[in-house]
């Protein structure tokens, strides 16, 4: 396997690496904040490697949190966490030249 192959299917990994999920907390009815944060106020936690917001739906207050997608990755690759808070601690693939002796 040449590594010019190598680079373009972790260069296609990466690309695809960006897709995250997300989730959303209803918050209980008449509050009109998001555990003591204010509506448009985003904080992280990095532990997690999550980013949360306090967004106002309409009349219901809801917490959204983005996060990384689990990927996969070839066998002579790996996957390295990422430095920072929310996207930058997502994991990256991390590819070795199987052909190097």
């Amino acid at each position: 396997m040449s590594k010019y192959f190598v680079v373009a299917i972790c260069f296609v990994f990466a690309v695809f690496h960006c897709q995250a999920y997300q989730y959303f907390i209803p918050v209980l009815d008449g509050k009109d904040d998001c555990a003591s944060m204010p509506v448009g106020s985003v904080w992280y936690d990095d532990s997690k490697c999550e980013k949360y917001a306090c967004v106002l739906s309409g009349k219901e207050v809801l917490i959204v949190a983005h996060g990384c997608s689990k990927i996969d990755h070839p066998e002579n690759c790996q996957l390295v966490k990422g430095k920072g808070s929310y996207p930058k601690c997502c994991h990256q693939i991390e590819c070795t030249d199987v052909d190097k002796k």
